[in-house]
């Protein structure tokens, strides 16, 4: 993407930005050069409906004097711009208000070591148009080909690279390349069911994708266009079900976003301002004893791996819920001074969660469940981190006699996070690889389903 002379200009121009920001008065500093490339291709019926290439160039200064703060940005790294950016800068600060919660970290939190996480394939330069056209229109054809009654919404590619250099007046200046990219396809079919029923002329519509810090690290095609397969055919003929509190099972794909919410209630920064129902957690027992949580940033070609957040801390392998019991906020420096704590390196969000899988297969738990709800999709913003309410519109299998029966849609999944995590009976043997979060479903007991 850069050269190395390329590279060593940009970590120079953060460096010298610092020591222009210190000369002009700054008592800290804080630079960062940001360079990207990003490839976008959208086709539908073998056509490409959308493809498009842009880099970004991004410098980002952020100062202090008297704990007074400003931050400023632009896409110009010339000499004399990069100046005007901090003049303009300290005179921003005097107009802020006094925050005596923000300061550079520790030196000691700052990251010094720096190992290899193979975060960039640089064989992403040589990955042709071509070869990417051809690569989307393989996985709609076999996507198609699956079924006669599936329609095509569209194939995909989206590829990014980056290099970025985040440099502070503490001496810290660290550059990383990174690169991600991601294949998916998106399908519907005609819901094809007797007059009157729930279904009558409407389209069942699902889709699946792959994501990778590496070309070869993503999903075959073909296993891709039998899961996106599967998603739609196995809705159809899809019917309400009924009202009542109901053992639910989360497929992996929303377990994902069950623990997210935990994620999101356990930032800092929702710590400090109340605005999480987790405020008075910290150490307590919020799930039963064998939820174990680990998270390791240093997972090589992981999508969240890094050596250290956004302002330099040190990232380090923790365990955040061990025996159901909540270990840590996840703290920047700025929660963690509010807050009376120390930075967990969390500034900019975690790295590779880890959720420990549980002894059951997914048939084992639908048979201990023997009457439930399976959920493979959710929608709406109905969570409430502050309180912990939830309350989403959901879609999966009516499950008897331990057993999917049928597809239902058009209801509402309702309850209490902090019930939810108090009432979760199982966790299942096998993650899905490929996220950031690696979990396998799993069983929550007595949520309640507003359906018929």
């Amino acid at each position: 993407m850069i050269d190395a002379k390329q590279e060593q200009e940009y970590r120079e121009c953060a460096q010298k930005t610092v020591e222009l920001c210190r000369k002009a008065g700054a008592e800290t500093a804080v630079v960062q050069v940001h360079i990207s490339r990003e490839f976008d291709l959208e086709l539908r019926a073998g056509e490409v409906e959308n493809l498009s290439e842009a880099e970004s160039y991004s410098i980002s200064i952020t100062v202090s004097k008297n704990h007074r703060r400003a931050s400023i940005h632009s896409c110009d790294f010339s000499e004399t711009e990069v100046k005007s950016l901090v003049e303009r800068a300290m005179t921003l600060c005097r107009y802020t208000d006094e925050d005596p919660f923000y300061d550079l970290p520790e030196k000691a939190w700052l990251a010094d070591q720096f190992p290899d996480l193979e975060m960039y394939d640089p064989a992403l330069m040589s990955w042709s148009v071509d070869a990417k056209v051809a690569l989307a229109k393989n996985l709609e054809a076999l996507a198609l080909a699956a079924d006669s009654r599936l329609q095509s919404d569209g194939s995909g590619i989206s590829t990014q690279m980056s290099f970025g250099v985040l440099a502070n007046s503490l001496g810290f200046c660290q550059g990383q390349y990174t690169s991600g990219m991601s294949l998916g396809v998106s399908l519907f079919a005609e819901d094809s069911v007797s007059s009157g029923t729930l279904n009558t002329g409407r389209k069942q519509s699902g889709g699946w994708y792959t994501q990778s810090r590496f070309i070869e690290d993503l999903e075959a095609p073909d296993s891709l266009a039998q899961k996106a397969a599967h998603q739609v055919l196995s809705k159809l003929g899809s019917r309400k079900p009924p009202t009542g509190a109901l053992p639910v099972y989360f497929e992996p794909t929303i377990a994902r976003s069950f623990w997210r919410h935990l994620l999101s209630a356990s930032q800092g920064g929702a710590i400090y301002r109340k605005e999480s129902f987790l405020v008075d957690a910290l150490n307590q027992k919020i799930f039963p004893e064998f939820v174990q949580i680990t998270e390791n940033p240093f997972i090589p070609r992981g999508l969240a791996s890094r050596s250290f957040d956004d302002e330099g801390v040190a990232t380090r392998k923790m365990d955040l819920v061990e025996q159901g019991r909540l270990n840590t906020f996840l703290l920047s420096c700025y929660s963690a001074r509010k807050l009376g704590m120390v930075s967990t390196g969390h500034a900019g969000g975690s790295h590779n969660i880890i959720v420990n899988p549980g002894p059951l297969s997914e048939s084992q738990i639908l048979k201990e469940m023997g009457r439930g709800v399976w959920i493979n999709e959710v929608s709406g913003q109905g969570v409430n981190i502050a309180t912990g309410d939830y309350s989403r519109g959901a879609s999966g299998f009516w499950v008897e006699n331990g057993e999917c029966q049928y597809p239902i849609s058009e209801f509402t999944l309702n309850g209490d996070l902090a019930q939810m995590f108090r009432e979760l009976c199982a966790i299942g043997v096998e993650p899905e690889p490929g996220h950031a979060i690696l979990t396998p479903g799993l069983w929550i007991n007595g949520m309640t389903i507003s359906g018929t």
